[in-house]
C-alpha cells in the first residue's frame, strides 16, 4: 500500500508547523478513498554545495507525508510484529522507497508487516533560527516522524500489525532518527515503539545559536524576504529555488564544510532538550531493547 497520507500537505501557512493530522474531514483530501496503488512523491530534496549540482530539480512535493506499507499474503498471526523504517539522506535527502520492504517481507516468511515513512528534509524540515521557534516550529521533520509512528499505533491493526510490536529502524540520519525519537522530551515510559534498531548514526555536530540565525538569514536573503511570512507565501518552485541556493551561500559564507549535510536537527528544548551523547548519559532515553 503505497503513498498513505499520514498529515495534512504543510503548504502555505502550515510551512514550519507541526504536522497536522489527517481527518476524515480534511478539506484537502475529499474523498476518503486512496489509491495506494503507486507511490507518492518524495519530499523536495536539498543538495550541499560540496556535492555535484544539477539544473534539473528532482520530482518532489512538498504534499509527502507518506507512509508505505509491506503486508504479507499469508500472515503467519493474525496481527504481525511491525518494523518501521525511518529513511536516511542527512536529513536533505532521501524517500520512503529506497529501503522497500518487498524483499524483508518475503524472507520474513508472512511474519512481519514494513512500513516507510517520508518525513519534510533540509529547509523545510530543519530549518533553524528564532523566528522559526516563535513563528512555527523547529525539527518540524522529527515531529513528522512521531506523528507518522501515533498513526502506526492508531491503525496498524488494518493492515494486520500489532501496535504493541513495533520496531523503529535505520541507518544514517534514519539511524539519528530512531536516536532522537528514543530520547523524546528527555525519554518516556510509553513510546509509540516497541524496540529500536539505529544503524551507523549521522549525527553531525550542533550549530550554536549564531549559525543558527546565520542560516534562516541566509534562506530569507536568497529568498528577498524579510520575514517568515513572506518565506510562507513563495510558490513552490520559488521556495524549491532559494533553498538549493541557501546551500551554496551558506557554503561560500563558511556556515558548514565538506561533509556536513548543513540542514539538520537542532536543540530545541523540548523534543531535543540536548545533545544526544549528554541525553544518554543521564539516562535521558526511553528504556526499551536496543540493538
Amino acid at each position: 500500500f503505497f503513498g498513505i497520507p499520514y498529515a495534512e500537505p504543510p503548504i502555505g501557512d502550515l510551512r514550519w508547523r507541526a504536522p497536522v493530522p489527517l481527518s476524515r474531514n480534511s478539506t484537502v483530501k475529499s474523498t476518503e478513498a486512496i489509491n495506494a496503488t503507486t507511490v507518492g512523491p518524495q519530499c523536495v530534496q536539498g543538495r550541499s554545495a560540496w556535492l555535484p549540482q544539477t539544473d534539473a530539480p528532482d520530482p518532489a512535493s512538498e504534499d509527502c507525508l507518506l507512509i508505505n506499507v509491506w503486508a504479507p499474503l499469508n500472515p503467519v498471526a493474525d496481527y504481525l510484529p511491525v518494523v518501521v523504517n525511518l529513511h536516511g539522506g542527512g536529513f536533505i535527502a532521501g524517500n520512503g522507497s529506497q529501503e522497500p520492504g518487498q524483499n524483508l517481507v518475503p524472507y520474513s516468511n508472512g511474519a512481519i508487516v514494513y512500513l516507510s515513512v517520508q518525513y519534510r528534509l533540509g529547509a523545510y524540515g530543519f530549518l533553524p533560527g528564532s523566528a522559526i521557534r516563535d513563528g512555527g516550529v523547529l525539527n518540524a521533520g522529527l515531529l513528522d516522524q512521531r506523528l507518522a509512528l501515533e498513526w502506526v499505533q492508531q491503525n496498524i491493526h488494518a493492515f494486520g500489525g500489532d501496535p504493541k510490536q513495533v520496531t523503529i529502524w535505520g541507518g544514517s540520519a534514519g539511524g539519528a532518527s530512531v536516536l532522537y525519537q528514543l530520547t523524546w522530551k528527555g525519554g518516556e515510559t510509553n513510546p509509540p515503539f516497541r524496540s529500536a534498531i539505529p544503524e551507523y548514526l549521522a549525527v553531525s555536530s550542533f550549530k550554536n545559536e549564531t549559525t543558527q540565525e546565520a542560516m534562516y538569514n541566509t534562506l530569507l536573503n536568497a529568498a528577498n524576504c524579510t520575514s517568515l511570512d513572506c518565506l510562507r507565501g513563495k510558490t513552490f518552485e520559488e521556495l524549491r529555488n532559494v533553498t538549493q541556493q541557501s546551500y551554496l551561500d551558506a557554503f561560500d559564507a563558511g556556515l558548514y564544510g565538506y561533509g556536513d549535510s548543513y540542514y539538520q536537527p537542532v536543540v530545541d528544548g523540548s523534543f531535543i532538550r540536548d545533545v544526544p551523547s549528554q541525553q544518554l548519559a543521564h539516562g535521558n532515553f526511553s528504556r526499551v531493547p536496543i540493538l
